[in-house]
């Protein structure tokens, strides 16, 4: 949300099922407060596992995608992941290359590519966050390369 939201948009927000708040100007949020289902942000997950295709059909540049998923920026030691590209962390998950999303609370949206696999975690907590991505490498991962 913006900084001091009106009443009306912060309950606007709570009831939509998908929603990405706006500046003043109306412009979305692209650093934060997206709101989508966890089907959907799989979706997103998927979009960029394959390199930006979608049914066979180029949606996002391969070359931004893959720009955008290597890191560009070393984030400080209490950071999610090892590297920061554009709006991606960019990690290793149990020697597996990967990239991830993490928002409020436990959200999390991780991308490991040579698993062929997209992992979305969604819960309430925002304790939880270092949880999430714990479970993707100590358990999702050891448990598809079994």
């Amino acid at each position: 949300m913006v900084a001091n939201p009106s009443p009306a948009a912060v309950r606007a927000y709570a009831r939509a099922a998908v929603a990405w708040p706006t500046d003043p100007e109306g412009y979305q949020l692209g650093f934060s407060g997206l709101k989508l289902p966890s089907r959907d942000l799989a979706k997103v997950g998927y979009l960029y596992l394959n390199g930006g295709r979608w049914d066979g059909r180029q949606v996002i540049p391969a070359d931004y995608v893959a720009a955008s998923t290597h890191p560009h920026s070393t984030p400080p030691p209490d950071g999610p992941a090892e590297g920061y590209g554009y709006q991606w962390w960019v990690t290793s998950q149990g020697g597996h290359p990967s990239f991830l999303a993490v928002g409020y609370g436990g959200q999390l949206l991780q991308v490991v590519p040579d698993l062929d696999l997209v992992v979305v975690i969604t819960s309430d907590a925002s304790q939880h966050r270092n949880d999430a991505g714990a479970l993707v490498g100590q358990s999702i991962i050891p448990a598809v390369t079994h």
